[in-house]
Order: C-alpha cells, then structure tokens, then sequence
C-alpha cells in the first residue's frame, strides 16, 4: 500500500485509561509496533500481548492498540513503526512475478527509511555547512567523563574537573567546575523532600539543604514559591545563605507552638533574603541570634505576619558580631507599645548592627536597644524607638521616626545620636544619660519634645547642635518660649508685647525671632532681662518684618548678629 506522509508516530498522554490509542500510519505485521511508556524520566518498551493487545487485522493502513495497565496521569504513550531491518522477500528464476509481492518489499523500504528520519530527528546534528568528514568523536565512551572540543573538529572525552571553564561577567577569570561550584551552588529544598504545600511539616528537608550547603563550604540555599511549615527551629550553619523568591512566593509558617523559624549561634556569613515569615497566629521570635560570636551575618526583604507580641528578631549575648538588616516589614496584629519589633541584646562588645528602611506597623516601636553596643538605623520607623536599659551605648539614628503624638521616648544610656529624625512627641532624657547629640531633626508636634528630665543641670549633658524645625508662637502680652522646641520662632504681633524668659534653654543653643506687624503696624516688642540685645521698633509700620538672632551662654541670651531692619 501507499505510504502518503512521513509520520510514523503517535503520541498521547496519560488520562487513566486503557485505551484503545490508534497508530494513524500503516503497519505490515504487529511485530513492526513498538509502543514505548514514559513515567517520569523512565522509559519502558511494552511487549505484544503481554503489556498490549489488538484487534487490528495486519496488513493495515492504520489501527490501535489497548493497554493491559491503564495509562497514568501525567505519563506519555509512543507508538512507533519500527521495521525488522531485513529482507524478507525472495524473488527466483521462473517463478511467479506477483505486483504485490514487489509492492510489498517496497513498502518495508520505506519503513524502513521513515524509521531512519524519526531517529535522526531525535539525535544531535551538525549545522548544514559543516562537512560531514570533518567532525571526528571518541572511539568509546568512557565512565565519569565528557565530551568536549580538543580541536575545531574532534571531540574527545575529558574529566569535567580538569576542564577550565569561564565564568560569566567580563574580566572573570577562568577555573575548574567544581571551583566554580564551590562558590556558586544552589540547593533547591525541593530536591529534598520539601512539599510546599502549607500542611506538611518541611522543616527536615530545610535542615538537609542546609547541611549540605555547609558541606560544601558555601551555598545558596533556594526556597521556591510555596508555602512551607517549620515546626521547629532550624539552625543556620556557617557560609549558608537563604533565599527565597521573594516575599510574595515565599512563605515560611511556623508550628502553633510559637518556634522560632531560624537560630543563630556562633556562626559566620549567613544570610536571609526574599521571604515572608507566617506566625500562624501566636507570639515568638522568627530569628533568634543567640551567642552569635561570628561576623558577617545579614537579611533583606522579609516581611513578618499573622503574629502577636510584637517581637519578631531578637539579639542575646552578642560580640564582634557585624550584620546588616534592610528592607524589612514588620506587621503583628496587635499593638504593644512597649514592646519593640527588633529587641536587641547584651552586647560584650561593639556589634555594628545596621538596619535601613525597615517599617514597623500597626504603632508598634521598631527596635529596642537595650542593653546593645554600636547600632545603626537608617530611615525605615515606626511608632517609635525603645530604649528599655541604661546600658546601651552608641545608639545612631538618621531619618528614623522616634515618636508620635501622645507617645513619650525616655532616652537611656550613653554616646547616642539622632539626626534628621521626625519628632511628634516627647523625647525625654533619662537622669543618666550622657554625651548624646543631635541635630536637624523636625519637629511635628506643638508642645514639648526633647525635654531632659534630672540632667539639665549637668553641663555639657545633651550638646544641642540645632534644630531645623519652626515654631509658630502664641501671641499674646507676654509671649511664652520654649526654647527645645526649634531655632526659628514666628510670631505677628497684635500689640505691644513681651518676650518672656525662655523655658528648657541649654548652652550654646540658637533661636532666631521673626517678627510681624500685624495690619495696623506701631506695635512695639521688648525683651525679659535675659537677653542681652540692641533691638529697636523703629520702622514697625503695617505689615513689615524684623529678625534677631540669640545664642544662650548658660546664663544670658546674647544677641549674634545685627537686627535684621523691618522691610
């Protein structure tokens, strides 16, 4: 018979059925199929009539074939034409000379050369322009080794390791495969045993992708999307990094028991990035750094949720440890003010801790310095920051909100700066505190922040270094100051007036007068006797305005600079 198209296969995919699944090509004989069956990454040849049977009469243009074992899901079906490649027909001297026999004999020719494309369109090919006689292989194969090029044209077999390879990115220099593992393996926690489905406990399978990293002297350890439950903590060994597909794929759930997800203690260069962190509704630490000794330790976009108690890392008994925390979103579902996001520890030495851009939600405190040594905060805030020991040293805030309106922060301990920080509430300074300073920080509230509370009569407690701020004054006959609020007062003056003795003044502070005419002008000022100025009303006409400038020495408020003329 014919043989209209080349296509001598027909692929199916498993749906739990045994069929029947028909061969859309023809067939000579029932020895020329070959069905072939795909679980996974196994192939199986199924025999005639043991795995298949059928009821196709041979010769046939076309037919199929039924299963003995249903075909399951998720596995593929193949059949083939594979002819014998013999020459079956046998032509003598005065015998019969029938049309079908040759038809026959020409038909299994071409199997026979069908067979030969499908083959060769599932094998390697060389391009177009490439002579046949100039690509030369290996006479066998050998055990443990590839093939790689020796020349333009010859392939040979070589030990992977031995093979330099070059690494990507410009200016790399080339080394070994298992060089370049070293520093660059991933270990996927699926390949060990993780399911990700939110329900089975993946902690063991998070601890073996760990080791195994740690085994071999660094590695990435890969948390893809999913949802995994860590029913209990999992070390964090040296040279071991975290990383998950962000904080919107990956979720780790900790167990009902409120267990801490992660532990630190004592080792060096770990780091934990792109993940978010489920408390399954209870209160507990997700990282815990106890006795952590090492250096080098680190975490980026993580986001912690679906917790109570606020706390969410913690800091024990650390000393030379250098770490570095960014972009991190704290959000309990509760609000304890007294209780901080971060709770740091009882440092035996300078730390240098630096967190960036972390948020704390729902008017929780961020970080609680406590009892630490050398600690950075760099934007980011919350409600406020906590300072719950007076043994916490070297406290450095730069664009950090320190406190809200109706929220007071007692600053204790010693050596701490604050700059450019936002202040709607009071930020007292506890009797003991010493050697703090700040600057530029703005003021959003209207009453009293940075108020020293038992340490203004100590000299040179708190050096102010200015505030950036404006403050809008009460008019009235005598006009109140305080002067811890900013460095620029405004005040329109609706009489003739007084300004009164400044309240909270410290050495060396600055503040700066401007005064306005109201619309009827010829109001006069006059200062308390504590200043020490050469003021004049002369020009105080409707509408103009007029500056001074005061810096206090501990005991008069001396004017800097010449009055600026009302204009």
């Amino acid at each position: 018979m014919t043989r209209p198209s080349i296509s001598s296969r027909n692929d199916y995919t498993g749906a739990g059925s045994t069929g029947p699944y028909a061969f859309t090509f023809p067939v000579q004989q029932v020895s020329d199929l070959r069905v072939v069956k795909r679980t996974a990454a196994i192939e199986t040849v199924l025999t005639y009539p043991a795995d298949f049977s059928t009821t196709t009469v041979f010769p046939a243009a076309a037919g199929s074939v039924t299963l003995t074992t249903a075909l399951a899901i998720g596995d593929t079906l193949t059949i083939r034409r594979v002819p014998a490649a013999t020459q079956p027909t046998d032509l003598r001297n005065q015998g019969g000379f029938f049309p079908a026999t040759y038809e026959d004999a020409l038909d299994h020719i071409v199997d026979l050369i069908q067979d030969i494309y499908d083959r060769m369109g599932r094998a390697p090919q060389a391009q177009e322009t490439y002579p046949p006689s100039s690509l030369i292989l290996p006479l066998i194969g050998e055990v443990g080794k590839a093939l790689v090029w020796a020349s333009a044209t010859r392939l040979t077999n070589a030990t992977i390791d031995t093979t330099g390879i070059t690494l990507p990115g410009q200016g790399r220099t080339t080394t070994t495969t298992s060089a370049y593992l070293a520093t660059n393996a991933v270990f996927n926690v699926l390949n060990y045993g993780a399911v990700a489905d939110g329900v089975t406990d993946d902690r063991n399978a998070i601890v073996a992708a760990i080791a195994a990293a740690n085994t071999n002297g660094f590695g990435v350890v890969w948390i893809p999307a999913g949802t995994y439950v860590v029913g209990s903590a999992i070390p964090l060994l040296n040279r071991v990094h975290i990383r998950g597909d962000g904080w919107n794929n990956t979720i780790l759930k900790r167990g009902l028991g409120g267990n801490a997800v992660f532990t630190i203690s004592g080792a060096n260069d770990q780091y934990i990035e792109g993940i978010r962190f489920n408390g399954n509704g209870v209160a507990g630490a997700f990282i815990q750094y106890t006795d952590a000794n090492g250096l080098y330790s680190g975490s980026r976009d993580l986001w912690f949720t679906n917790y109570t108690g606020t706390t969410a890392i913690t800091f024990a008994n650390d000393g030379g440890n250098a770490s570095s925390h960014e972009r991190h979103r704290y959000e309990p579902t509760g609000t304890t003010t007294a209780v901080a996001c971060v709770v740091l520890g009882t440092d035996s030495g300078p730390c240098y801790r630096t967190f960036r851009d972390c948020l704390a939600l729902n008017g929780n405190p961020l970080i609680d310095f406590a009892a630490s040594e050398m600690t950075y905060v760099f934007g980011g805030g919350g409600n406020c920051v906590l300072f719950t020991s007076g043994a916490s040293k070297k406290a450095v805030l730069v664009g950090v909100r320190i406190a809200t309106s109706g929220s007071t922060v007692t600053v204790k301990g010693v050596n701490h700066a604050f700059s450019d920080c936002e202040i709607a509430g009071p930020v007292i300074f506890d009797a003991t505190t010493q050697g703090c300073a700040y600057s530029g920080n703005t003021d959003q509230g209207v009453t009293d922040n940075w108020v020293a509370t038992g340490a203004a009569g100590t000299p040179n407690l708190i050096i102010q270094q200015g505030d950036s701020s404006k403050y809008d004054l009460t008019d009235a006959a005598t006009i109140a100051v305080d002067a811890s609020l900013a460095k620029t007062y405004y005040v329109t003056l609706a009489g003739n007036r007084t300004i009164d003795l400044p309240t909270n003044a410290r050495k060396n502070k600055r503040i700066t007068f401007v005064v306005t005419q109201d619309g009827v002008g010829g109001r006069t000022l006059a200062f308390h006797a504590v200043f020490k100025h050469a003021w004049s009303n002369t020009g105080n006409t409707l509408g103009k305005i007029s500056s001074i400038t005061f810096e206090y020495n501990g005991t008069n408020w001396v004017q800097l600079h010449a009055q600026g003329p009302y204009v």
